[in-house]
C-alpha cells in the first residue's frame, strides 16, 4: 500500500502546477473499478502522469546524417582508398592512388591494374636500360686492356714501385675517358629502379594489410586471392626462376668481370630467396613476376643484331683466351687474401721509413761507426836528451 502512496502523491504533486493537468487529475480518480481497487486507479492515472510531466522534458536531439558516419563511397559501391588511410604523400601513396584510379574510372580488375602500371613504368625505364647496355658494351670492348692494366698495377704495389703505378692510374684515366668508359654510369638503372621497386612494395602491401576488400576477389586464375599468398606456390617460383634468367642473360646487371664467389652468390640466391617470399601476397608476387618478364624480354631483344645497329652499339670484341688454368672460388680468395696481407705489410714498412725519417731530421745524429779519426790518443814522446815527454792530444 505504501507504494499506491507513493504514485498517488506524485500525481498530485506534478499534475497540481498546470490547470490542465488538474483536470486530467480529476478526470483519472473518476476512472476506478467498481470495487474500488486502488492498483486500477493507480494504473489509469499513469498515462496521465506521462502526459503532464511531457511538458518538462526538452525535446529529441536529431540524429547526424548517415553519410557523415559511413565511409565515402566510390562510383563502384567500394570505400575509397581516402577513407581507409591508403593514398598519401608519399611515392607508394600516389601508386595506390593511381591503381584506384584505374580500377575505379576505367573499371580494370585489381590483377590487370597491377599489371597495367608494371608495364607503364618499365616502358618508362627503357631509356636507361639501353643507355645500361651501351656503357656494357662500351665496358666489354676495353674490358682486356682494363684486365691488362690492373696485373700491372698489382705488381707495382708488391714491388713498390710507385712511378709504375702513377704511369698506370694514368693509363688507366685516359683509357676510360677515350672510350666514354664510367663504372659509376652504368649503375643509373639501378639507381632509378631501386626507389621505384620500394614504391611499389610499399604501395601494394598497404593493401592487402589493410585489407582493400574488393583485393580479395581481384586476382586470376588460382591467386584469386590477392591479399594472401600463392596457395601453389607458382608466383613465387616463377620470380626467383626469372631472377636466375635475369642475371644470365645481364638484364639489369651485368655479370662480366664479376668474382667467382659473387656469380656463385648470385646463382645461389634464387633458391634462398623462394623461401623468403613464398608467404608473401600474390599481389607483390605478381607484380614482381610481369617486371621480370619484361626485363628478360628487352634483354633478349637487345641483343639482337638489328637493334644493336639501330641504336649504334659497340661492336663485340671477343676477349682473348687467359694463359693458365681459371682458378676456382677457394684459390682466388686465398689469393686475394695473401695480396691484402702483402699490401698491409708494405704500407706498414712505408709508415716505419717515414717515422725513422722522420726522426733522424729533428733528434741527435746516431753514432754509425766504431773509431773517430779526429781524436788522437796521447803518445809519450822522446826529445833528443832522451828524456819521456807527455804527448799531446791531437785533433
Amino acid at each position: 500500500m505504501a507504494f499506491f502512496r507513493t504514485a498517488d502523491a506524485l500525481l498530485t504533486r506534478f499534475t497540481s502546477t498546470s490547470p490542465h493537468c488538474m483536470a486530467l487529475s480529476r478526470l483519472s480518480r473518476i476512472v476506478t473499478s467498481s470495487d474500488g481497487n486502488k492498483f486500477t486507479k493507480c494504473i489509469a492515472s499513469f498515462p496521465l502522469l506521462a502526459t503532464c510531466v511531457s511538458d518538462k522534458i526538452p525535446d529529441i536531439p536529431q540524429m547526424p546524417p548517415i553519410g557523415d558516419m559511413a565511409p565515402t563511397l566510390n562510383a563502384l559501391g567500394e570505400p575509397t582508398f581516402a577513407s581507409l588511410g591508403l593514398n598519401g604523400y608519399w611515392p607508394s601513396g600516389w601508386y595506390q592512388a593511381v591503381l584506384e584510379f584505374l580500377h575505379v574510372n576505367l573499371d580494370l580488375p585489381w590483377w590487370a591494374a597491377i599489371a597495367t602500371t608494371t608495364v607503364v613504368i618499365r616502358l618508362c625505364l627503357t631509356p636507361f636500360v639501353i643507355n645500361q647496355r651501351r656503357k656494357l658494351a662500351s665496358y666489354t670492348k676495353v674490358m682486356p686492356q682494363i684486365h691488362a692494366l690492373q696485373n700491372r698495377m698489382t705488381k707495382a704495389r708488391v714491388t713498390s714501385d710507385y712511378i709504375e703505378m702513377m704511369k698506370v692510374s694514368q693509363e688507366m684515366q685516359h683509357l676510360m675517358k677515350n672510350n666514354d668508359v664510367n663504372p659509376l654510369s652504368s649503375m643509373s638503372l639501378l639507381f632509378v629502379q631501386v626507389p621505384i621497386f620500394l614504391s611499389v612494395f610499399a604501395g601494394l602491401r598497404g593493401m592487402a594489410q589493410l585489407p582493400v576488400e574488393s583485393l580479395q576477389t581481384g586476382g586470376l586464375g588460382w591467386f584469386a586471392d590477392l591479399t594472401v599468398c600463392d596457395p601453389f606456390y607458382i608466383l613465387p617460383l616463377y620470380s626467383m626462376s626469372s631472377i636466375f634468367l635475369m642475371f644470365e642473360f645481364g638484364a639489369d646487371v651485368s655479370s662480366q668481370g664479376l668474382t667467382p664467389g659473387v656469380r656463385l652468390a648470385m646463382r645461389v640466391f634464387p633458391v634462398v630467396g623462394f623461401f623468403m617470399i613464398m608467404h608473401m601476397p600474390s599481389a607483390l608476387l605478381w607484380y614482381w613476376s610481369i617486371s621480370n618478364t619484361i626485363s628478360i624480354s628487352q634483354a633478349l631483344i637487345l641483343r639482337t643484331k638489328p637493334v644493336r645497329t639501330y641504336l649504334k652499339f659497340p661492336e663485340k670484341v671477343e676477349s682473348p683466351p687467359q694463359l693458365g688454368k681459371k682458378k676456382g672460388f677457394v684459390e682466388g680468395f686465398k689469393e686475394s687474401l695473401s695480396n691484402s696481407r702483402l699490401l698491409a705489410e708494405l704500407e706498414a714498412r712505408e709508415r716505419t721509413d717515414a717515422e725513422r725519417w722522420q726522426k733522424a731530421g729533428m733528434g741527435a745524429v746516431p753514432k754509425t761507426f766504431a773509431y773517430d779519426i779526429k781524436t788522437r790518443t796521447k803518445k809519450p814522446i822522446i826529445d833528443a836528451k832522451g828524456t819521456v815527454v807527455p804527448g799531446k792530444n791531437h785533433s
